[in-house]
């Protein structure tokens, strides 16, 4: 399962209980694709915005845990 709950033009945050990063990533691009042939990766931002680490526990669903996306 994996819910994109911010999309913008350069970032995009979901949470998941997906563990690979890398299926992070495709299941983001098929969900909310970006139009650019590079698409959606796991950023490179150890933090959020807010300061929280990427990736971080849920705080809403257990064993579920929120990325940070770079395109």
């Amino acid at each position: 399962m994996l819910e994109v709950y911010s999309s913008g033009l350069c970032y995009c945050s979901v949470c998941t209980d997906l563990i690979d990063p890398a299926e992070v990533a495709a299941e983001t691009n098929r969900q909310n694709p970006t139009g650019l042939d590079r698409g959606w990766s796991i950023s490179d931002d150890p933090t959020f915005a807010n300061g929280q680490p990427n990736p971080c526990p849920c705080n809403h669903h257990e064993g579920r845990r929120h990325f940070l996306l770079s395109c």
